[in-house]
């Protein structure tokens, strides 16, 4: 959302770029198939092969993975004002 950052989600895992320059900024969690910034761009969910989902601080230099989600997801969504995670 904030034009900085690229999400990536393939069986590498979840791989975070620059998006002015492409350099990498990060890696989160193993083989996924989906991610999801918040309407902020502060916070990135990324759903994985492992039935777990993430959610991570993508705000700094390198992504930080604030919370771990247990159980079956393949994908979700923020709510508008990026208050919560459904």
């Amino acid at each position: 959302p904030d034009g900085k950052t690229i999400a990536t989600a393939s069986d590498d895992g979840v791989r975070l770029w620059d998006a002015a320059t492409l350099a990498p900024k990060g890696h989160i969690a193993g083989w996924a198939g989906a991610v999801e910034f918040s309407p902020d761009g502060r916070t990135l969910a990324a759903f994985t092969a492992d039935g777990k989902s993430y959610l991570a601080d993508v705000s700094g230099p390198a992504p930080v993975v604030r919370h771990t989600l247990d159980g079956v997801f393949t994908r979700g969504a923020f709510s508008p004002d990026g208050r919560r995670f459904h």
